[in-house]
C-alpha cells in the first residue's frame, strides 16, 4: 500500500467521452459563480463545491489546505453523515487528499473498495467509495486540494470532460487565492506606507501631518473640544553638545515615552519636529489640561535617561492653549503656544504656563 502511488486521471483514458452540452453548462455555471463577488469568496467557494457535487454526483465537496503533513478543511458542503466540519485537521497521509498530493495531478476512483487504495484509512474506516480530486497550486507551490467524494460507488467511469471540469474549477480557485493574496499584500503595503507617512521614525509618535489631519477632522465636528499642550525640551542644544546626537535621540525617545504614559487612550501625542512635541487632549477643560501638563512635566524629569555618554535628566517647558473652534491648525496653535512658552523660559524653564482666555 505504501509503495502504491495513484495514477493520474489524465493518463487513464485516451478517448474523450464528454458531452459538449454538459461541458458548456458547467462552464456557463462556473462563469456565473466566479463573476459574482457580491457575497464574498466563501459564498463563491460553496457554490462551486455544490456545482462539483452535482457534476460528479457526489455527496461531499471539500476545499482543503495542506501545510506540511497536515490537511485542514477550509470549506466543505454536503452530507452531514460524513461528520465533516470546516476547520477540522487531519494527518495528511491519513486522508485521500494525501494520495492526491503524492500523485501531483487529478486522481479519481469510481469504486475505492475494488481499487489498489482499498486499505486506505478513508476507505477501510470511513467508507468512502467514490472520489475525484486535484492538487491546488498557488504561485507554483502546493496550496491544497479540491476534492469530491461519496459513500456510494460511482456507477459510471470518469470521462475526460470530468477531468477538464475539475481542472477548470481548480484553476479558478488557485487564481482567486492568488488574487486575494495580492490584494492582501497591497493593502498591507498601503497600510505600512500610510503608517510611515504619518509616524515620526525616531519616537514612533504621530508626526505633524497626522496632527494636521486630526485638527482638520475636529473642524468638521462642532462638538469637538480640544486643548493643545506644547512640550519643548529645555536646553536641548546643550544636551546634543554634551551627550552627542545619539544621546540627544535617547532623550527625545524617553520624553516621548514619558509623555505618552501620562495621557488617556483617546488623546494624541505627536512630534512636531526637533525637540518639540504636541499633545491634543480631547474634551478636557483648560484647568484639567493644565493638571495633565503638570503630570507630564514631573514624569519627564522624574529619572535620568541613560545615554552612551552617561545619565541625562531632561527638563521640559509646557504651554497649554485651547484649540480655537473651527480655525485651528498646527501653525496657529504653535504661534499661540510659543508665546505662552516664553513665560516659562523667562521664568526659569521646567514649568507649565497656561494661555489666558479672553
Amino acid at each position: 500500500m505504501d509503495a502504491w502511488v495513484p495514477q493520474l486521471l489524465s493518463s487513464r483514458w485516451t478517448e474523450r467521452q464528454e458531452a459538449v452540452s454538459e461541458s458548456e453548462l458547467v462552464i456557463r455555471t462556473l462563469y456565473e459563480i466566479t463573476s459574482d463577488y457580491r457575497h464574498g469568496f466563501e459564498h463563491q467557494i460553496r457554490r462551486l463545491l455544490n456545482l462539483g457535487c452535482r457534476r460528479y454526483d457526489m455527496e461531499v465537496g471539500v476545499l482543503g489546505r495542506v501545510a506540511g503533513q497536515t490537511f485542514k478543511i477550509v470549506h466543505h458542503v454536503g452530507a452531514p453523515r460524513f461528520g465533516l466540519e470546516d476547520g477540522m485537521q487531519f494527518e495528511l497521509e491519513s486522508t485521500l487528499c494525501g494520495l492526491t498530493v503524492r500523485a501531483g495531478g487529478p486522481v479519481g476512483f469510481e469504486h475505492l473498495a475494488r481499487s489498489p487504495a482499498a486499505e486506505h484509512p478513508s476507505v477501510a474506516q470511513g467508507g468512502v467509495e467514490a472520489y475525484i480530486a486535484v492538487p491546488l497550486m498557488v504561485d507554483e507551490v502546493l496550496w491544497g486540494t479540491l476534492s469530491f467524494m461519496s459513500l456510494e460507488p460511482r456507477p459510471r467511469r470518469y470521462s475526460m470532460a470530468d477531468v477538464d471540469s475539475l481542472q477548470l474549477m481548480a484553476s479558478w480557485v488557485s487564481t482567486e487565492i492568488m488574487r486575494r493574496h495580492a490584494e492582501a499584500a497591497l493593502r498591507e503595503a498601503k497600510r505600512k506606507l500610510e503608517h510611515v507617512s504619518r509616524t515620526d521614525p525616531l519616537t514612533g509618535l504621530v508626526n505633524r501631518r497626522a496632527l494636521e489631519d486630526l485638527l482638520e477632522d475636529s473642524r468638521t465636528r462642532p462638538d469637538a473640544r480640544l486643548v493643545a499642550v506644547l512640550v519643548d525640551a529645555d536646553d536641548f542644544k546643550a544636551i546634543n553638545e554634551n551627550f552627542g546626537h545619539a544621546g540627544g535621540d535617547a532623550v527625545l525617545q524617553a520624553i516621548a515615552d514619558r509623555v505618552r504614559g501620562q495621557v488617556r487612550g483617546g488623546d494624541v501625542v505627536g512630534r512636531i519636529g526637533g525637540d518639540e512635541f504636541m499633545v491634543l487632549l480631547s474634551g478636557a477643560p483648560l484647568d484639567a489640561a493644565a493638571d495633565v501638563a503638570e503630570r507630564i512635566r514631573i514624569a519627564v524629569s522624574a529619572s535620568p535617561v541613560m545615554t552612551p555618554v552617561g545619565p541625562c535628566t531632561p527638563r521640559i517647558s509646557l504651554g497649554v492653549v485651547p484649540v480655537q473652534e473651527g480655525a485651528a491648525t498646527v501653525t496657529e496653535i504653535l504661534k499661540i503656544a510659543s508665546d505662552v512658552l516664553k513665560e516659562s523660559k523667562v521664568n526659569g524653564k521646567n514649568q507649565v504656563c497656561v494661555a489666558r482666555v479672553h
